[in-house]
């Protein structure tokens, strides 16, 4: 039999029996039993997506080189061929592995079979996930605008199909990237494996009518310790915010107004640390408005405009005096300390005292009056923040 015939008998099997369940799994399955290998599917991040015949999957991705069309190498006693998938050869790699020989000797026809077979079952999967998101992102939305107590042991039943445990407590979340980068068209699903490899059911939407703009993420999650683990863990280069604890899905849209208010700060604390030069992917700033204290908390719930304008007229005096201000900053930041700011600054302690009585000079008061520092702490909070992160 012609290696073309070989494997059009390949895929018309696999047409013919694939399963309602576990479809990846048995294609997999029948190209190992085809090319007599082990077959493993990695996404773009080196997750492994499907695997069959026991290679070592970690060793193997760090192997793969994602920029060629296809490439062979050793692992160990391990051979390696790996070829990029989809429609453009981005976003997943099929990988076939063996130890018994020292080539993989399959036809180029079998090949070509199998990334056919393997890109249609991820076809497949990459709707269903879509059409998943789409529900759950939906239901979040409509939760945030409002539901009644009547309907709410409704909205409960649906959201057990996520994997909620009814009326039990939760809390709104809002996030977006430190650099205001808009979520890729896959983000909700990575973010919905992520929470799942963490046993944290969750709701996520974005684009939302209700959102500050497209990079803004809303999530709806269980106020558990397996969600506070979770957002210490997977959520590097980004601000958020978290709301008060809730129970009742009635609550949603004050959980949403705290969350957003929590956010502003922590994306505000963000944008400082940008600003003195830090990482963005080094930064993680989690606000929760419960435990904001009372002078962030007044910052964000006052009218922002207003609040920006009183901001700008108090430090206007520092507008052609910036070492001045970087001393006060810094010098609220280290807590009084004159000897603590001029080793951050790597000055002489007298400079330090200099360039604090220049602050009071032209501020027009002294910086022992604790309405002054009260006013300072409002306005510089973020910077104040920034600056104790290199403490």
């Amino acid at each position: 039999m012609s290696a073309h015939a070989r494997a059009l008998k390949f895929l018309q099997h696999i047409v013919r029996n694939l399963p309602a369940e576990d479809q990846l799994g048995y294609v997999l399955s029948r190209i190992a039993a085809e090319v007599d290998t082990a077959v493993l599917i990695f996404d773009g991040k080196g997750e492994l997506i499907g695997s069959i015949g026991g290679a070592p999957t970690e060793l193997i991705w760090e192997s793969v080189d994602t920029g060629l069309a296809e490439s062979q190498t050793r692992v160990g006693r391990w051979v390696v061929r790996a070829r990029p998938l989809g429609p453009n050869r981005e976003g997943y790699s099929l990988v076939f592995a063996t130890r018994v020989a020292d080539d993989i000797d399959a036809p180029k026809e079998i090949i070509e079979a199998a990334e056919i077979a393997v890109n249609a079952v991820l076809a497949v999967i990459r709707s269903d996930n879509a059409r998943w998101v789409r529900e759950n992102a939906e239901l979040l939305e409509i939760l945030e605008k409002g539901v009644p107590q009547a309907r709410e042991h409704r909205f409960w039943s649906r959201l057990s199909e996520h994997g909620f445990t009814p009326h039990t407590s939760f809390v709104l979340i809002v996030d977006e990237d430190v650099t205001g980068e808009v979520p890729s068209s896959d983000f909700l699903w990575n973010l919905h494996e992520k929470a799942t490899r963490s046993e944290v059911p969750l709701l996520a939407a974005t684009r939302l009518t209700l959102a500050s703009s497209d990079a803004v993420v809303h999530m709806l999650v269980p106020d558990t310790e397996a969600t506070q683990l979770w957002l210490r863990k997977d959520f590097s280069g980004r601000a958020m915010g978290i709301s008060a604890s809730h129970y009742s899905l009635t609550e949603v849209p004050i959980g949403l107004r705290e969350a957003e208010d929590a956010y502003r700060v922590a994306m505000n604390r963000a944008k400082a640390q940008l600003n003195i030069g830090r990482e963005s992917e080094r930064i993680k700033e989690v606000a929760v408005y419960g435990e904001l204290r009372m002078g962030a908390w007044g910052a964000v719930v006052a009218p922002v405009e207003e609040f920006r304008a009183r901001t700008r007229h108090l430090l206007a005096p520092f507008d052609h005096h910036s070492e001045i201000l970087e001393t006060l900053i810094i010098h609220l930041a280290n807590s009084f300390s004159v000897n603590a700011t001029a080793r951050q600054l790597f000055l002489h302690s007298n400079t330090v005292r200099y360039r604090l009585a220049r602050a009071e000079e032209l501020l027009g008061d002294s910086l022992s009056s604790p309405l002054v520092i009260t006013d300072l702490t409002l306005a510089l909070e973020a910077e104040i923040k920034a600056y104790r992160h290199q403490l």
